[in-house]
């Protein structure tokens, strides 16, 4: 008999990416609402993804278009959200793709609620959207198709998120499957290879993660000495926007800040460059809660060394006083500069940015032909970055000078 779950699983499709890399987490997350059981991780980018998630599930299975829901406002997570026309955009852009495949589909899933067999209790999460094509045939197809609202983080179709859901589709059928596909559709995001982006798997590669990565991590996550690992799956994990992980407390703590870099191996140096994000994200909430502290009137300093903080404006740039009016001659800010400097009052006309033209009716075409991304130089990002590797220049150089040599 099933007992009754939370919504969120702790060992769910959408955290996939943490707790596999990290299974002590699961236990002190679960720690954590037990102490505190008013806590929500909830925020707003969350709340508007869950109304952008409404809207395109009712679309689909109510046969409205998205346009229909313009202007809409639905409450999520104590946040009233206005449908805009940007999310109307990035909802129609996954409807768009779903309404093309449902034609030739043997079966066809929305916003569908799912188990895992052997372990219901803890693997379980809902599919936005799965298409299964040539069902009855050898050469049957499973695509997931996950929608993804958000802005500021990247989803790529090799996510454990989607083959996770994938798994557990493929349980509720007849069938085995031969082909999985795994697309992300994420409107928002500026990714090299636009919004939608898909990979295929066959049932081998499928079932070798399974059996090796996803059932033996969650296992693990049952281990009571799980380990905590830190890494940029850090950066959205509530024990560290809580300040209660300890292998970052640990980790910050005894960092040697005296680390002469030319002792360190390059294996050193990525291990360190890969805790950045998760590192930073702590300090950035250390600071959060000083400055909330100075903010209700709580001293921010060392009780034995006396060091540390103190409340202060903010820096900020010198503006001109819009509404200043001469009270003699009644003359405004822009009369004053006019007469005094004429034309010079002015900055030169100039187009607003590619960003801003794109949200203007036929401003997504125009971007398209005319605007582009200009070189701004060289920078190291994670094997996991949307962004194609390069070719350092000095290599490029040296090839171009090695076959002038040989002319």
């Amino acid at each position: 008999m099933l007992k009754e779950v939370p919504t969120h699983s702790e060992t769910g499709a959408s955290s996939s990416p943490r707790w596999l890399k990290c299974p002590g987490s699961v236990r002190l997350i679960r720690k954590l609402k037990d102490n505190d059981p008013s806590y929500n991780d909830s925020g707003f980018p969350a709340a508007e993804g869950t109304v952008a998630h409404k809207v395109l599930s009712d679309s689909l299975e109510l046969g409205h278009l998205p346009q229909y829901y313009i202007n809409s406002v639905i409450k999520s997570d104590g946040y009233q959200i206005t449908v805009d026309q940007e999310m109307i955009d990035g909802v129609t852009l996954m409807y768009d793709y779903v309404e093309s495949k449902t034609w030739c589909a043997d079966k066809f899933l929305i916003e569908k609620k799912l188990r895992d067999k052997k372990y219901p209790d803890d693997l379980y999460g809902t599919v936005d959207c799965c298409i299964v094509t040539d069902y009855e045939t050898d050469s049957s197809t499973l695509e997931v198709v996950d929608f993804k609202y958000g802005k500021h983080v990247c989803v790529e179709p090799t996510s454990s998120q989607l083959k996770y859901y994938a798994m557990l589709v493929a349980q509720t059928l007849d069938r085995p499957v031969a082909n999985f596909v795994l697309t992300v559709i994420q409107p928002r995001y500026p990714h090299q290879k636009g919004p939608k982006r898909t990979i295929s798997l066959s049932a081998e590669e499928m079932q070798s993660w399974i059996d090796n990565e996803l059932i033996p991590g969650f296992l693990e996550t049952q281990n009571e000495n799980a380990a905590l690992k830190i890494g940029d799956w850090c950066s959205y994990c509530p024990l560290n926007t809580t300040n209660m992980c300890p292998a970052l407390r640990e980790y910050t703590k005894n960092f040697d800040a005296t680390l002469d870099l030319r002792d360190l191996t390059a294996d050193e140096k990525i291990d360190f460059l890969t805790k950045e994000k998760a590192v930073s994200k702590f300090f950035d909430n250390i600071r959060k809660d000083l400055f909330k502290d100075a903010m209700n009137g709580i001293p921010v300093t060392h009780s034995q060394t006396g060091e540390g903080f103190k409340l202060v404006n903010k820096r900020s740039d010198r503006i001109w006083k819009m509404d200043y009016k001469d009270p003699e001659t009644g003359e405004t800010l822009a009369e004053k500069l006019e007469s005094a400097l004429g034309e010079k009052a002015y900055s030169p006309r100039s187009f607003l940015s590619p960003a801003q033209v794109e949200k203007l009716p036929g401003g997504k075409k125009l971007v398209t032909k005319f605007a582009y991304k200009p070189s701004t130089g060289f920078t190291i990002a994670p094997l996991s970055d949307s962004r194609s590797s390069v070719r350092p220049p000095n290599d490029v150089f040296e090839e171009v000078y090695s076959d002038l040599e040989t002319e």
